[in-house]
């Protein structure tokens, strides 16, 4: 029996991963870009929910029953795709690509692939995840956890698209950390403030007073983020460290018992997860003294994951980027030659702020050709 959008209902009920294949190929041989990326994220998480070691047979059965409700959501859209008028863009047309995104893709591969099997060990059991990373200003700590939520949203590096309309919807979003009057409450009810207002929670408002007494069980009741439970959510939210603000005695005292106390007993639905990320960073001026210090204190925080530390960026790291983005240029002699101008020593490495900036700008004169010609 040939495969149509009609059966793949049928065919869902004895045989899921075989639907989902079938979609794919239904989607790829309309052109549909966007339906395709959403049904590989589909595909991945019902092979990675069946293949799981971690996962019990109750939690298994749920993911893929939400799987085979997405699917069928599915099915209506391609059918209202199939339906649409036909004088759609050409699929492999270029795009604009946004530069704030894909500026953080150069290199930070042993980072990411620390983060993958972290996440992936933890997640059966803990919703509520807790990493730091450490690294110099220029390392720019901020861009590393850009590139984690790029990376969750299904995005590969290349891809054109950079949008975050799929079933899995990923958000991250930014809290300096302010050590207030060397005093510890002080400091602790600043940061949940941070941490409140980070998921739209207004803090002046006095039904949540007093806000020491507050859990992020609050959070998950009361953000107006979480209404919507039409897809799984993930949250990323990066606590900014700086030396200017480190204790060696406060800092680390604080954040743990932020981490034991403040997530206490907290139940989240099963569509949300929560991706904490402590962000140390330092001043390069002051060498290698302030980063042993924040490093060695830091390893001491229970709970809290360790990312290898980020470095500098090589050549080879550079040339990399360049050939995955190889269709930004007209050919390899342009690539090369855009390439040697922008970035000079061919044996030395580079700050990643540096290079981001200049990648920056490299997508915006390719933005501005596209658009202009």
């Amino acid at each position: 029996m040939p495969v149509t959008l009609s059966n793949i209902p049928e065919i869902s009920n004895i045989s899921l991963e075989e639907a989902l294949r079938a979609l794919l190929d239904y989607g790829n041989a309309k052109g549909l870009s966007d339906h395709v990326l959403e049904l590989n994220l589909l595909l991945g998480d019902y092979l990675r929910t069946r293949d799981s070691l971690t996962l019990t047979s109750d939690q298994k059965n749920a993911r893929i029953a939400g799987i085979h409700q997405s699917l069928l959501q599915m099915v209506n859209k391609l059918e209202e795709a199939e339906q649409a008028p036909t004088n759609t863009a050409n699929p492999n047309e270029v795009l604009s690509i946004d530069p704030e995104i894909h500026k953080n893709t150069c290199n930070r591969d042993q980072q990411l692939h620390t983060f993958k099997q972290l996440n992936e060990s933890l997640k059966g059991n803990n919703p509520i995840q807790f990493y730091y990373v450490i690294g110099e200003e220029s390392d720019l700590v901020p861009g590393f956890v850009k590139r984690v939520a790029f990376d969750l949203r299904g995005n590969v590096l290349g891809r054109l698209g950079s949008s975050n309309d799929s079933v899995v919807k990923v958000e991250s979003d930014e809290v300096d950390f302010r050590l207030i009057g060397g005093d510890e409450r002080s400091t602790m009810i600043e940061l949940k403030k941070g941490i409140f207002d980070r998921f739209g929670i207004d803090t002046t408002n006095r039904e949540i007073a007093p806000l020491s007494e507050k859990n992020f069980q609050y959070i998950i009741d009361h953000s107006p983020f979480f209404k919507d439970k039409s897809r799984h959510r993930i949250m990323i939210t990066h606590i900014l460290v700086h030396e200017l603000e480190w204790d060696e005695d406060l800092v680390p005292e604080i954040l743990e018992s932020f981490f034991n106390d403040f997530f206490d007993a907290v139940e989240t639905d099963s569509t949300l997860e929560f991706l904490f990320f402590v962000g140390f960073e330092y001043d390069e001026e002051d060498g290698d003294e302030i980063r042993k210090i924040i490093k060695a204190q830091s390893l001491s925080i229970e709970g809290l994951e360790k990312i290898p530390a980020l470095e500098k960026i090589s050549y080879k790291d550079i040339r990399r980027w360049f050939n995955h983005y190889r269709f930004m240029f007209e050919d390899s002699s342009s690539r090369k030659s855009k390439l040697e101008n922008l970035f000079t020593d061919k044996n030395g490495v580079y700050d990643m702020e540096d290079v981001q900036r200049k990648l920056k700008s490299l997508i915006i004169e390719y933005n501005n050709a596209q658009l202009y010609g």
